[in-house]
């Protein structure tokens, strides 16, 4: 299993996520425009050889560093949009490893 760091492409003048994202964009930094998605290694279609591979902890810290420039938010019901902690961004990218690692696993 692994995880990416991409852009959208332009298409007919619009941005839009890659055919090779099936597992929606995540982590969005603002600052270059890029997501990060899983891509399972047992694949039948082509992904771009120029895509940044990264490991489960470059993930969290480019989420902790992105978190430290723009904040990201949470909801809380009936109060709107707060700033995550430092320990609610851990927790929200554990969760992602967690539910990426179990696409296609019959639970």
């Amino acid at each position: 299993m692994a995880y990416y760091e991409y852009m959208n492409e332009l298409y007919e003048g619009k941005t839009k996520q890659p055919q090779f994202v099936t597992n929606g964009g995540s982590f969005y930094d603002p600052e270059n425009y890029t997501y990060v998605t899983y891509i399972e290694d047992n694949r039948n279609y082509y992904i771009p050889d120029t895509l940044v591979e990264l490991t489960k902890e470059q993930v969290l810290n480019r989420a902790l560093e992105i978190h430290s420039r723009v904040a990201y938010k949470k909801i809380i019901c009936g109060q709107g949009l707060e700033d995550m902690t430092e320990q609610d961004v851990i927790d929200w990218v554990n969760n992602y490893f967690t539910d990426m690692e179990n696409i296609g696993v019959d639970t």
